[in-house]
């Protein structure tokens, strides 16, 4: 009974801290930091905002924890903040506590990544080298990826723009395409500098061309892929991405002779990614 009654008064002790504090944003941008050792931005909050944050007195010189959306802890710089507001500030602040609680931070991040992907082609690709005679068969294909990302939230539905280059190089039968594509992401867990994401990828081809021998078709192509994804931070600015899962593209109405007539197959299996991310300051 005397633990529950301890561990009740440090509870409330805790609130008390987030209450007794209140500052405002200096900076122009404030960057907000998942961690204290400020390894993992998260987003900023604007100047002139009104927060509460914790007692400096039990926090560094140089970092003071903060409340998000009212419940989630998160970091700042002391520098950027003015920890003695007026009064004016601190009763308009009290006023309108709890819109601003729900409004005041944007967890808005942009990046670019670019990665290699390796996938496995079917046995529809197969049924292709045959039909062009290839003396050689290969089972695997390349794609260069490229994205900018932006995400307004942590955790949820977001989405990714970007494009694919594509290529499958064999002795007699190539295939190269370049894809606009678009990502549907889902956050499974996001960590100190560690993400975890379900991605699936839509695409169409603004060029698609099959070569066998000395000519040049042209193909019709869409692309579709579901994937895990790992992110991990390397540095502030970088972060390494892994990814695996499955992998689909349809090749349609195109010619590769004239006995065979129209030929539409499929390039499905799985897939393995390794790129890196790079995340612009704000």
């Amino acid at each position: 009974m005397l633990k529950i009654c301890i561990l009740l008064l440090l509870s409330l002790e805790g609130i008390n801290v987030w209450a007794s504090s209140i500052a405002e944003v200096e900076a122009i941008r404030a960057k907000v930091y998942a961690d204290p050792k400020l390894q993992s931005a998260i987003g900023y909050i604007k100047r002139g905002t009104m927060i509460s944050v914790g007692d400096s007195k039990v926090a560094t010189s140089r970092v003071l924890p903060v409340l998000i959306k009212g419940q989630k802890i998160a970091y700042v710089k002391t520098k950027d903040l003015n920890l003695t507001p007026s009064k004016k500030s601190i009763r308009s602040y009290t006023e309108n506590k709890y819109m601003t609680h729900t409004s005041y931070f944007d967890y808005k991040r942009m990046q670019m990544s670019i990665s290699g992907k390796v996938f496995l082609l079917g046995e529809k690709w197969d049924e292709l080298s045959i039909i062009a005679d290839n003396t050689r068969k290969i089972n695997y294909g390349h794609e260069i990826k490229v994205r900018f990302e932006s995400y307004d939230e942590p955790h949820g539905f977001d989405f990714r723009g970007g494009f694919n280059v594509m290529s499958v190089l064999d002795s007699q039968l190539t295939y190269q395409s370049i894809t606009l594509a678009i990502d549907l992401v889902y956050n499974l867990y996001a960590g100190y500098n560690k993400y975890l994401y379900a991605v699936l990828s839509f695409g169409h081809s603004t060029y698609a061309k099959i070569k066998f021998r000395d000519q040049a078709i042209s193909v019709s192509a869409i692309e579709a892929e579901g994937s895990l994804e790992f992110d991990y931070g390397l540095t502030h600015s970088w972060m390494v991405k892994i990814a695996g899962g499955y992998h689909y593209q349809l090749l349609s109405d195109f010619n590769l002779n004239e006995i065979v007539g129209p030929v539409t197959i499929n390039m499905m299996g799985l897939h393995g990614t390794v790129g890196l991310i790079y995340r612009f300051d704000d």
